[in-house]
């Protein structure tokens, strides 16, 4: 029998798991203008010229999965600048540096996550590793737990970090034997250095809200929350943010 509506697109020939108890599992979906119209074996009747139709063969449907606690911002900052977290050798990630610093105007801040001295012996790095490759330019690279940061000596320099500077409450200056910094920072004496490196700007914030709503969309994400927005830091409200998502048919969820 004909059905008065008609769907936009059915999914049919799948594995569908529909989280219904009454009906755990079923073979085709109906969407009309992206809400569900119908699930069941055979949704012919919902469908005419207008509408495709997609045959499955057999493939796993599940409803769409919502990230209750992201930060979309940091998620586009990381895709935006070089992940250090297979990076071998202290000599790889000066490479990466020096790539990064031909990029850059001088003096700019070169800014890096995810190194990992585990993956060369265990040694923690040095300032002087990153300073023949920065070409004087400032460099501070995040721990890849994000408990530890490593700055070069220009980094030092502008933070004003020697060997006279304090721990701070919270945080650890790791030094030499001679008691100089060597350019590593644990936990809140990472501040030190990375309350120097200028904030974004509204359009940078904007260009890594979309990095990170496209990598959500590539991952399947139908929903994120973002746990820790700070949008009105960037004179942005939600409205400016949610579009960068919802171009990817994807909502977005600021939490404030």
């Amino acid at each position: 029998m004909a059905h008065a509506q008609k769907a936009d697109l059915i999914v049919e020939n799948a594995v569908i798991y529909t989280v219904n108890p009454a009906q755990p599992r079923a073979k085709s979906i109906a969407v009309i203008k992206s809400k569900i119209l119908a699930v069941g074996e055979d949704l012919s009747q919902f469908a005419d010229a207008g509408t495709r139709r997609i045959d499955a063969r057999g493939a796993t449907v599940i409803p769409g999965l919502i990230d209750g606690h992201a930060h979309l911002r940091g998620l586009g900052e990381l895709l935006e600048s070089k992940d250090l977290r297979a990076v071998a050798s202290i000599a790889a990630v000066a490479d990466l540096v020096r790539e990064e610093a031909a990029r850059r105007a001088p003096g700019e801040w070169i800014v890096m996550r995810n190194w990992d001295q585990t993956n060369w012996g265990g040694s923690f790095p040095h300032a002087r590793d990153l300073d023949a490759a920065a070409g004087g330019r400032p460099v501070f690279l995040s721990r890849v737990d994000g408990h530890a940061g490593w700055a070069n000596t220009e980094a030092l320099k502008r933070a004003g970090i020697t060997r006279a500077t304090k721990d701070t409450p919270g945080g650890k200056i790791i030094r030499d034997a001679d008691g100089e910094p060597t350019g590593v920072l644990i936990d809140r004496a990472m501040g030190l250095v990375s309350s120097r490196i200028p904030p974004p700007t509204a359009a940078q914030v904007k260009r890594r809200l979309e990095l990170g709503a496209r990598e959500c969309a590539r991952l399947g994400l139908t929903s994120v929350h973002d746990a820790g927005p700070s949008l009105r830091r960037h004179h942005l409200r939600p409205h400016h943010a949610r579009p960068a998502l919802q171009h990817q048919s994807r909502r977005f969820h600021p939490r404030r």
